[in-house]
Order: C-alpha cells, then sequence, then structure tokens
C-alpha cells in the first residue's frame, strides 16, 4: 500500500488529478476499512476461541494451530494501520495541504 503496488483500475483514474484521485481513493478506501473491520472481528473471535482451546491440527503430529491463527488479527491491526495512514494523507491532498509524494521505486518507468 504503501509503494502503490497494488492493482487499480487506470482507465479513468490516470487521466484525474492527483487531488481528484485522493479524493476517489477516500472513497474508496470505505470498501477497505469495512473489509478489514469484517476481518478484525471475526478472526479475533476464531483466534480467542483457537487460543482458550490451546487448538491442534488433527494430525498424527498434532501441531498447535492456535499461534497461527492468533496472527490474523495482528496481522489486521497492521493493515489497518497502513490503511489509516494511507487515508489521512489522502485527506491532507485532497485539501491541498500535502504535495503529491511520487512513491514509485527507482526502477519503475514515469
Amino acid at each position: 500500500m504503501a509503494h502503490h503496488d497494488h492493482v487499480n483500475v487506470d482507465l479513468l483514474y490516470a487521466s484525474f488529478s492527483p487531488r481528484t484521485r485522493a479524493s476517489v481513493d477516500i472513497f474508496t478506501s470505505s470498501m477497505f476499512f469495512l473489509f478489514m473491520a469484517a476481518l478484525l472481528y471475526f478472526g479475533s473471535s476464531m483466534a480467542w476461541e483457537s487460543v482458550q482451546g490451546m487448538e491442534t491440527s488433527y494430525s498424527a503430529w498434532n501441531p498447535p494451530i492456535w499461534p497461527i491463527k492468533a496472527m490474523i488479527p495482528l496481522g489486521t491491526l497492521l493493515l489497518l494501520l497502513q490503511g489509516i495512514a494511507k487515508l489521512l494523507q489522502d485527506i491532507l491532498i485532497a485539501l491541498g495541504r500535502e504535495s503529491v509524494i511520487d512513491t514509485r521505486h527507482a526502477g519503475d518507468a514515469p
């Protein structure tokens, strides 16, 4: 997210001004936050049940799987923090208070 390496549909988006792009990003980020809220809610309840029961795999090896399930809410929180940072940056750009920062990699074409 920090380097815009995710997929964008550039059909109209590329022709927008930076402030308009930021406004569109603010609008579309609502879907991101809805999905992250659902993932955090359901992932946390799943992880909590798994940790409480010290869940293991039902195999001959019987490894614990509760630590892996506990990472789902943690990863979701980290992704939410990145989304909040991007949203704040888009708000500043849309308000004209921050110049557009080129976050492409050095080897990328302009």
